[in-house]
């Protein structure tokens, strides 16, 4: 269980963002200023630890122009070169030849091969936020180049959020003009999304210039499959399993390195077959200091003789067993006041206490009040701020405002008060004590210490603190496991719904949670109990809903609460339920689909009631161009989920041959997602050169690359010369509407022409062999589906003569992986049908 997962009981969560920092002695202007700012919730956002940070004005080569050499110094230690400094890179390389992308990555990359690190640069000077945003999600840092300053500028994002992204920036902090006071500023600094995203993105085309880190072709990997825990409480002795995987499936040897949790430096990881490897130990952790700490997995071996050595850490959060308090009859050991601006304080006031002998009591004139740690407290293990609060003889007013801020940063700065989006959180009609948390995580940057709280607001009279205090995250002890669940539904049906889970773990065996799904994105209600059986100890939700019309990907919500004394445990969960189409998506076959039109028919004649070539019914498109350029738009945006292939058939007509023809195609008149169908020194292609025939395409959606947003427009273009025909133009079902069964699609009029035999058991727990006959000659395609339908593996996309062909499957998938036991699909079609056969692997 990771930190994440820590019940974070929030009481509220507001951030608000404002680009001065706070001075000693904040002004009555300033206070009256951000009383009126509406400020907005934010989401948390992951970031990518660990990488350390160079300020290019320590270089002493080029300080100003060396930003290049610096992220990329940053980066190559990240990756495992802990010696290199931008200094060296620029006395090696200068500092002109890593401006550009391609130059970048020609030196991070020639470093890293030669000190054999993992992973190489894959510069792109024409990407999309979105892929960013994917490798960022994937825990992968990125180097992105932007406008920060006049003559440009690189930096490295590290993570992001609703509102903003948390990056390395080697000059400084670009919210604040780069100020040269503060050295270690642009250090994890936070920088408004629309701005950064502005910065980074071209004016005309938005493409980003970014660099990707993937790992070196042939180079072994290894990955942490599971770790029985990820957070633990200080405090004794625990046992720790963890599993590893690695590429090639056979490692010399894998260590890991436990000192930072107090355990020996190198444990040796047992081979359990398949790849996997794992370690079971006992560990002490009885004087272990509260943080995140790594254990280091360390692996080395050979791959064609040429060793290799290499790492990956994996965090382990040890939790505080206690809360830290800041006040309790007085201040707490570590923490005192500091500076105190129109208001006055009483550390031991015994006017109104909530607990112990004595509170705070804070007399307020429009007020300013820090609470400064003698020592930084290291956030980690921490939850929340939590504090009780009495409003005294405050006037409750319109013009009332109380924010609270850390580390004299006044962009962490929280409402305290009513809020756009939330009621009021503090009540000061209401003359009790009220309870207040504010989650550690609305305040800090990743790895930064607590330094200082700061309270100051818009308020006249007395009020009274008492209890204040850091609050220990717990691990969650709700936890379940999955009994049932679809994996997919088809849209505009009616889908008796089964889902089930089982508590694995409870705060208390005593009581039983209240479980609640929310049912609202499938279009049906808000909330609703789930049922338990004693017998068990399953919670069921039994229902029929009729699905919405469309395919897409909907939230299923699951809110589990546990109440245990005066602590209340929740644990809420998402999960995806895709929704296939059933049908394929018609774009053209005997007409145009009503809500698709041609447009930017360039240097080309289009006839789509042809009769001189046709594959399938009574007309096909026939086409007459000169290098051409042909555009298929829809009114009504496709989101492709359930759509695997964009499916065509293609004739050649009068064409004239040349030795470089280019026929490419391409989504969302998005040249970056462009395919070629011919054969290049590049790609196999999807055509045959030469042809005098109709030949049937498949092309995967996912070889147009993530293109953003839904499907819009299909772009055809190329130099051929002559007439060509296309014919059934569609997307393809990704599953077949009744996969358990086969399926015959009615492409045209012609009988049945396909038809497969299985060899050897079903189930089966080794390789299946099915024997394809079809009696036409024609283009040929099969595949592997899962039984959520994801295509795992094409067998056989190739012209077949009349006659049979044995294809074969190993149980692998594409990166020859072996599968896991269940249900899959062999899938082939050819021009007149599609057949999908059941089968069932157990190993």
């Amino acid at each position: 269980m990771s930190l994440n997962d820590v019940d974070l009981h929030l009481i509220f969560q507001q951030r608000h963002n404002v680009n001065k920092p706070l001075i000693n002695g904040i002004s009555l202007l300033l206070i009256i200023i951000l009383s009126i700012f509406m400020l907005a919730s934010r989401v948390e956002g992951q970031y990518v630890r660990d990488v350390p940070y160079f300020n290019q004005r320590l270089n002493k080569i080029s300080p100003s122009k060396s930003c290049q050499n610096s992220i990329a110094a940053m980066l190559l230690n990240y990756f495992g070169a802990t010696s290199i400094t931008p200094d060296a890179i620029s006395k090696r390389w200068g500092i002109s030849k890593a401006q550009t992308v391609y130059g970048w990555q020609i030196v991070f990359n020639t470093e890293a091969e030669e000190r054999d690190l993992r992973y190489r640069d894959n510069g792109v000077d024409n990407g999309r936020l979105s892929s960013i945003h994917k490798i960022l999600d994937n825990g992968i840092p990125v180097g992105v180049h932007g406008s920060f300053t006049n003559s440009g500028h690189l930096i490295i994002l590290l993570g992001y959020d609703e509102q903003y992204y948390y990056v390395h920036d080697p000059y400084g902090d670009w919210n604040n003009g780069y100020d040269n006071s503060d050295l270690d500023a642009g250090r994890h600094a936070r920088y408004p999304r629309n701005k950064l995203e502005k910065a980074i993105q071209d004016f005309s085309t938005g493409n980003v210039r970014y660099h990707e880190f993937v790992l070196a072709p042939g180079h072994p990997s290894i990955v942490v499959e599971n770790s029985t825990t990820d957070s633990i409480i200080s405090g004794g002795i625990v046992n720790l399993t963890i599993e590893v995987s690695a590429q090639p499936t056979k490692i010399e040897q894998i260590t890991a390195d436990l000192t930072q949790i107090n355990g020996s430096k190198i444990n040796n990881l047992a081979y359990n077959g398949d790849g996997l490897y794992s370690l079971t130990t006992t560990i002490d952790l009885s004087n272990s200091i509260p943080g995140r700490k790594n254990i280091s997995i360390n692996a080395s071996t050979k791959v064609n003789d040429i060793p290799h050595q290499f790492k990956i850490n994996h965090s382990i959060y040890i939790l505080p067993p206690q809360d830290q308090y800041i006040f309790e009859d007085g201040w707490s050991k570590g923490w005192t006041s500091g500076l105190l601006n129109r208001t006055e304080i009483d550390t031991a006031s015994t006017m109104n206490i909530y607990s112990g002998k004595t509170s705070l009591e804070v007399f307020s004139n429009f007020f300013n009040m820090q609470i400064v740690a003698t020592d930084s407290i290291n956030h980690v293990g921490y939850e929340s701020l939590r504090f009780v609060f009495h409003p005294g003889d405050i006037t409750t007013i319109d013009e009332n405002t109380f924010f609270v801020y850390v580390n004299n940063d006044i962009r962490t700065v929280i409402n305290l008060l009513n809020t756009p989006v939330r009621k009021t959180i503090i009540d000061f009609s209401k003359k009790t004590w009220q309870i207040i948390e504010i989650p550690l995580n609305n305040f800090t940057w990743p790895e930064k210490p607590i330094k200082s709280l700061h309270f100051f607001g818009k308020l006249k009279g007395t009020f009274y603190i008492d209890e204040l205090q850091l609050t220990a995250a717990k691990p969650n002890p709700l936890s379940l496991i999955w009994t049932e669940f679809p994996l997919y539904a088809f849209a505009n049906k009616s889908k008796e719904l089964h889902i089930g889970f089982r508590m694995e773990t409870l705060a208390s065996a005593n009581s039983i949670p209240q479980t609640n799904v929310d049912l609202s994105e499938l279009g049906g209600p808000l909330n609703v109990p789930m049922d338990y059986s004693e017998s068990d100890s399953t919670f069921r939700l039994r229902t029929r809903l009729n699905l919405p019309h469309i395919n897409g990907q909907k939230n299923i919500s699951f809110s589990i609460e546990q109440v245990v004394e005066d602590k209340t445990w929740n644990l809420n969960i998402n999960r995806l339920l895709k929704i296939y189409p059933q049908n394929d998506l018609k774009i053209f076959n005997d007409n145009l689909n009503r809500f698709w039109h041609l447009e930017n028919d360039i240097r080309s004649t289009i006839n789509i009631n042809s009769t001189n070539e046709v594959f399938d019914g009574k007309y096909s498109m026939g086409i007459e161009a000169d290098n051409f350029t042909i555009n298929f738009k829809t009114t009504e945006p496709v989101d492709t989920t359930g759509f695997k292939f964009l499916h065509f058939s293609f004739h050649s007509g009068t064409l004239i041959e040349k030795e470089q023809n280019a026929f490419n195609i391409s989504i969302n008149g998005d040249s970056r997602t462009s395919v070629s169908l011919f054969p290049t020194k590049d790609a196999i292609g999807y055509l045959s050169s030469k042809s005098n025939g109709w030949e049937i395409v498949n092309i995967p959606l996912d070889d147009f690359g993530s293109f953003e947003g839904p499907l819009e427009s299909i772009r055809i273009l190329g130099n051929l010369q002559g007439i060509f025909y296309l014919d059934d133009i569609r997307l393809t079902c990704a599953l077949p509407y009744n996969p358990s069964t086969a399926v015959t699609s009615n492409f045209g009029l012609e009988k049945e022409s396909i038809s497969i035999s299985s060899n050897g058991p079903n189930p089966f727990n080794g390789k299946m062999s099915f024997d394809v006959s079809q009696t036409i000659n024609g283009f040929i395609f099969s595949c592997i589906y899962n039984a959520a339908g994801q295509q795992i593996r094409i067998l056989k996309n190739s012209f077949m003569s009349i006659g049979v062909d044995r294809v074969e499957w190993d149980g692998r998938d594409y990166k020859g992986h072996l599968v896991a036991s269940g249900v899959y699909f062999f899938h082939v079609r050819n021009k007149t049908g599609i057949i999908n056969k059941k089968m069932l692997l157990l190993r």
